[in-house]
């Protein structure tokens, strides 16, 4: 996970790509017909406020909201690892 500091005082959080990379290279794809894969993996940065754009889960908040912003982060690289794995 990666802090990017922003200078009007945001941060984002980012995976840098690691989750989806992670499971892609277990051979499980979230390209092409994985439809049912696809919309889990949404589903779950829906239900927890993170986004996921060109393959990377990322999240912006303030100093004020890290921690929370942070667990968050982690709780959708681990439902996503867990719930993706077991649609297989």
């Amino acid at each position: 996970m990666y802090d990017e500091f922003h200078k009007n005082g945001s941060i984002t959080l980012t995976d840098d790509g690691w989750a989806i990379d992670n499971l892609e290279s277990q051979g499980l794809s979230l390209s092409g017909n994985a439809k049912t894969r696809r919309k889990i993996l949404q589903d779950i940065v829906d239900s927890l406020g993170v986004e996921c754009h060109d393959g990377g889960l990322f999240v912006m908040t303030d100093v004020e909201h890290l921690p929370e912003v942070k667990q968050r982060l982690l709780q959708v690289i681990m439902k996503i690892n867990d719930d993706v794995k077991s649609s297989f």
